[in-house]
């Protein structure tokens, strides 16, 4: 396939502005899903914390709304950013399940710590 035949996986910015406000409105709507969705393993700390506060569930779910939307316009940025996208998209796919791996065995070694207390 010649190089002008390729397609990067990631489309520049330019493209974002010329998607129809619909479809950027069904998009957003996936990232809430999905956002919503990874949440649901909290479930275990979230519903005693609802149930003993009632009154504050709206609260809860404004701070929730407002810091999902600072990760995403932080996502954006990063992405869009002249000097950080590139070596975000080179090393990217090796430095994240690293970094992941990392804190799994940051947050299992913690909880050792407390199983031996």
């Amino acid at each position: 396939m010649p190089c002008s035949a390729r397609r990067s996986r990631w489309a520049p910015a330019s493209s974002w502005r010329r998607i129809s406000a619909a479809r950027r409105g069904a998009q957003a709507l996936a990232v809430a899903g999905v956002t919503v969705a990874n949440g649901g393993d909290n479930l275990g700390a979230y519903i005693p914390l609802f149930a003993s506060a009632p009154a504050a569930v709206l609260g809860y779910a404004a701070i929730f709304a407002v810091l999902t939307g600072v990760w995403c316009a932080l996502g954006h940025w990063l992405a869009t950013h002249r000097a950080l996208s590139g070596p975000i998209r080179r090393y990217g796919p090796v430095a994240l399940p690293l970094v992941l791996i990392g804190l799994g065995l940051h947050i299992l070694a913690g909880a050792a710590a407390l199983l031996d207390r």
